[in-house]
């Protein structure tokens, strides 16, 4: 363990779990809006480069924690509640309440 406080191990790994929650939610926008009848190519490739981005933030931040001399203790992901928006506007703004949550986090971490 490389000077490394419980407290922060457990908001990292916190953090970390956001991450995959937020990838796995926009993952399943991206199923959403892939579908023939959607045709809103732009909103499919939106979404899956978000999932992308958000699980590879997810695997840095556990690779610091490993680097650490921490642990990631892993849980279940829950399913989107939503898996399904009416506009645009709706699934943006899921995403932008999404976001705070995991900026909400990071200023936690760093504080």
């Amino acid at each position: 363990r490389h000077n490394f406080d419980p407290e922060c191990e457990k908001a990292f790994v916190e953090h970390i779990h956001l991450e995959l929650a937020s990838s796995y939610h926009a993952w399943s926008m991206w199923a959403f809006y892939a579908r023939d009848c959607k045709a809103a190519v732009g909103m499919t490739r939106l979404c899956e480069w978000a999932s992308h981005v958000s699980a590879q933030r997810a695997r840095r931040m556990a690779a610091y924690v490993l680097t650490r001399g921490g642990h990631v203790d892993y849980k279940e992901i829950p399913a989107p509640k939503k898996q399904g928006w009416d506009n645009f506007e709706d699934a943006f703004s899921h995403c932008v309440a999404n976001k705070k949550r995991i900026l909400t986090s990071l200023q936690s971490i760093y504080q």
